[in-house]
């Protein structure tokens, strides 16, 4: 049942995106396309398709969702780098397990766990302050957030070990610090983004942040084509026309 809910899910939401006359979105479409194939593939037991679709499906809504600036790109494709690294890493086991033969990539479990904390760490790039100025509700979120993870850290319990990896993809093996401080950011970013009206592209973000990197189940992938779908929908930042004419005071000011 819960299959069949997320194709009818898939199905409305690309009808969604398809309706809406950008080229960015449209590509998330299809990037939403081919990962509900990959979801198919693996209702039938084809987990080694499924798994290609599904990369595939992702790395197509990237280019979609870092659409607006450079700084997205970064961000964005940050997260990407690690769900696929995190990915092609599940997928060599399910290809050796197909009897494909087996490949050592452990190395690739590395690259993953570090692009996503250059992910969650760059995160408030996102949310691009005005002139610098950061939203001090915002740090005070990040820093309970940071100081709650970083309790749990040193508390020395295996438990936030655990909801890393399994929630997030994160095997938790490199200093505490950088997983503290991804922690607040990401906080932060979320809470900035929801102050500043920005509520779209801060539930993106959280099903990016639920969803996690990797392929943990259908489901949670699911969750991050819809976040990097959803960021694709945000319009393109643009420039501050300069005034067609000067303030009233400058005029009088020149005139005399």
């Amino acid at each position: 049942m819960a299959a069949v809910l997320l194709v009818i899910s898939l199905a409305i939401g690309v009808r969604a995106l398809a309706a809406v006359p950008s080229r960015a979105v449209r590509l998330a479409a299809a990037g939403v396309v081919t990962f509900g194939a990959g979801a198919v593939a693996g209702l039938f037991g084809w987990s080694l398709l499924s798994a290609v679709l599904t990369l595939a499906g992702v790395m197509l809504c990237l280019p979609a969702a870092a659409h607006r600036s450079a700084r997205d790109r970064v961000v964005l494709g940050a997260f990407t780098i690690a769900f696929v690294a995190f990915g092609l890493h599940t997928l060599v086991q399910l290809a050796a397990q197909a009897g494909y033969g087996s490949l050592h990539v452990t190395w690739l479990l590395g690259i993953g766990e570090i692009t996503a904390l250059v992910f969650a760490t760059g995160s408030p790039w996102l949310t691009k302050p005005a002139r610098g100025r950061l939203d001090r509700v915002a740090l005070g979120t990040g820093v309970i957030v940071a100081a709650l993870v970083g309790a749990m850290g040193l508390s020395g319990s295996s438990t936030g070990q655990i909801l890393a990896l399994w929630n997030f993809g994160l095997g938790g093996y490199l200093p505490l610090v950088a997983y503290v401080a991804g922690a607040g950011a990401i906080a932060y970013t979320g809470v900035a983004m929801m102050r500043a009206g920005r509520r779209a592209e801060a539930v993106a973000l959280l099903l990016l942040v639920c969803g996690g990197a990797g392929l943990h189940s259908t489901y949670q992938t699911g969750l991050v084509v819809a976040g990097l779908a959803l960021f694709s929908l945000a319009p393109a930042e643009q420039a501050v026309p300069a005034p067609l004419c000067a303030p009233a005071g400058a005029q009088e000011s020149d005139r005399s």
